[in-house]
């Protein structure tokens, strides 16, 4: 499966590096397209990236998104190393 996280992490005081840690953990499979934008290639289920995710961040100030985008249809700006990543990974 092919997903996109998206944060806003707002909490200025709280170090992120385990969360960024904790998405290199979830498969060899990850591109950061930009600040807080990922898509990552993992045979886990939404449910179980959110878990995974969760202490790492601030529930009470941070937001995240998680989204199955296999197969979809998608378009954008993005840069072109970002999409040679999605459809290269998208079966």
């Amino acid at each position: 499966m092919l997903y996109v996280i998206a944060c806003s992490l707002n909490n200025k005081t709280r170090n992120y590096q385990p969360l960024y840690e904790r998405l290199k953990g979830l498969s060899a499979n990850i591109h950061e397209a930009a600040p807080n934008l990922w898509f990552i290639q993992t045979d886990q289920g939404v449910p179980q990236i959110t878990y995974a995710l969760s202490d790492c961040i601030d529930r009470a100030m941070d937001k995240i998104f998680i989204s199955d985008i296999t197969g979809k249809t998608m378009n954008g700006w993005l840069y072109t190393s970002s999409w040679s990543w999605i459809n290269a990974h998208n079966c």
